[in-house]
């Protein structure tokens, strides 16, 4: 039950005390923000058909008369709305003609998405509030198609049948390549907790696999990642910007001219990767960028020309999908939000399918989720 007691005529009180006053700041102040106002019958068909419920601590009244509601400034409804989240409003607007009136506001939901993107821990090619969407698309239907929370599922398309049965058959394990500016940083542990069986549930080390060049590069390890149903193999081949003493000395700064996965093409500081890295792009099936979001905008923003450099569909085709791993070291570090990386690094000019997950490197929270995601999508199950 609700902790503040309000009968019906305290209420109806507050309600019309606005039309009396200059603003309507004294009316929503006074309204008890835990006290559950009205709650609509979902059979109401016409205004003087409402019947609405204040919550006490002695239950619920009901009183079968026109609701003062309808009576109250729209300025007034829409400040309250304001206050609920994405799927009250949804459930809200099937109640009445009215409240589905209001819970369409256009501000409302545009609001609703600038503040809620920030705190998504996920965004993709698909979902992505920032990308040019259709000119007809509503924030609404903008908000309802990118919130991980509440995503519509997509009608089941018959031209995937084809791609659904090839899914089924057996295929090899796909070599991943690891690559960005979280290797050189505090989120540089990853590959080791990963493959480090004891250190974690998810992740088991099945043992290395050999070189796929000369000079050692392409060599890896192949990892199973498990969900609790099943598990999923991949080819782990990490690729380090430099050497360790390297990247430790200057681990963000000139990433692009210090990267020994480029080489400079062009006086004006184009760049792209080194023949062995453009056979191995050719020949992977997938890609993962690790990023520390615990960083300033602009060092997130450095690597991107290493990213867009190793993305091109020059040498890298674009079934290979790409996984970013927004991390942060522990669970204490403030990070910055995966919309925002997904901003930062441009991936919206991307031809290829790809998703910014956050993770938390301590004890590899969320990590899972994204590469078992990036596993079924190089295998053409997503």
């Amino acid at each position: 039950m609700f902790g503040d007691e309000k009968t019906i005529s305290e209420v109806s009180a507050l309600i019309e005390k606005q039309n009396n006053s200059s603003t309507f700041q004294d009316l929503y102040a006074a309204l008890p923000l835990d006290w559950q106002l009205f709650r609509l019958s979902e059979k109401v068909t016409q205004p003087h058909e409402a019947e609405y419920h204040c919550s006490t601590e002695m239950g619920h009244r009901t009183m079968n008369q026109q609701s003062p509601v309808f009576n109250t400034p729209v300025h007034v409804l829409l400040t309250i709305l304001s206050h609920l989240d994405a799927k009250s409003l949804c459930n809200l607007s099937q109640t009445c003609w009215l409240f589905h009136s209001l819970c369409e506001d256009h501000l409302l939901w545009k609001q609703l998405l600038s503040n809620d993107k920030l705190k998504w821990k996920e965004v993709g090619h698909a979902t992505n509030p920032t990308s040019a969407f259709h000119a007809d698309m509503t924030f609404k239907s903008i908000y309802l198609r990118c919130s991980p929370d509440i995503r519509r599922k997509e009608k089941f398309n018959f031209l995937q049948i084809p791609r659904l049965i090839k899914s089924y058959f057996p295929v090899q394990s796909p070599k991943v390549a690891v690559f960005g500016p979280g290797l050189d940083s505090d989120t540089s542990v990853i590959v080791r907790k990963m493959l480090n069986t004891h250190e974690n549930e998810v992740f088991c080390n099945k043992g290395p696999f050999p070189a796929m060049f000369p000079g050692s590069v392409g060599t890896g390890f192949t990892i199973s990642v498990s969900d609790g149903a099943a598990s999923h193999d991949m080819r782990m081949i990490t690729l380090y910007s430099g050497t360790k003493k390297s990247r430790e000395i200057s681990p963000l700064e000139n990433r692009s001219q210090r990267s020994r996965l480029l080489r400079r093409v062009a006086e004006d500081g184009e760049y792209e990767p080194t023949p062995t890295i453009k056979q191995l792009c050719g020949n992977v099936n997938a890609f993962i960028c690790v990023v520390e979001s615990s960083q300033e905008l602009q060092s997130v923003s450095g690597c991107m020309e290493e990213l867009h450099c190793l993305m091109d569909l020059k040498w890298t085709p674009h079934t290979s999908p790409l996984l970013v791993l927004s991390c942060i070291p522990n669970h204490d570090t403030t990070r910055i939000p995966c919309v925002t990386i997904a901003e930062q690094l441009k991936l919206n000019q991307l031809v290829r399918q790809w998703k910014v997950v956050d993770g938390v490197v301590s004890d590899l929270q969320g990590i899972s989720s994204g590469v078992r995601w990036l596993i079924d999508t190089a295998h053409g199950r997503a």
